[in-house]
């Protein structure tokens, strides 16, 4: 995780932490968590949860053996001629 957060990559923060004082002093006070380290947990979430989503991101896209299939499939050689027609 080390080296993700150390890459030069601007990550979007999916939410800024904006705590009510009196939410603050119930909650994180007793846990002794300074407004500093609620900012540092909520970047490294974001800097996993990016992660997160480029794995999914890529387990999504469609395989290479999934894509030979699909090119000897009669139908797919139809389409691209009806598409190249249409392109002229």
């Amino acid at each position: 995780m080390i080296n993700v957060m150390k890459e030069k990559r601007g990550y979007p923060l999916d939410y800024i932490v904006g705590l009510p004082k009196d939410l603050y002093e119930k909650h994180y006070v007793p846990r002794k968590l300074t407004m500093d380290a609620i900012a540092r947990l909520t970047r490294k979430k974001n800097t996993i949860m990016r992660r997160i989503v480029e794995i999914r991101d890529m387990k999504a896209k469609p395989k290479l053996p999934k894509l030979l299939e699909e090119l000897k499939d009669p139908r797919y050689k139809e389409e691209l001629s009806t598409f190249e027609k249409e392109k002229i």
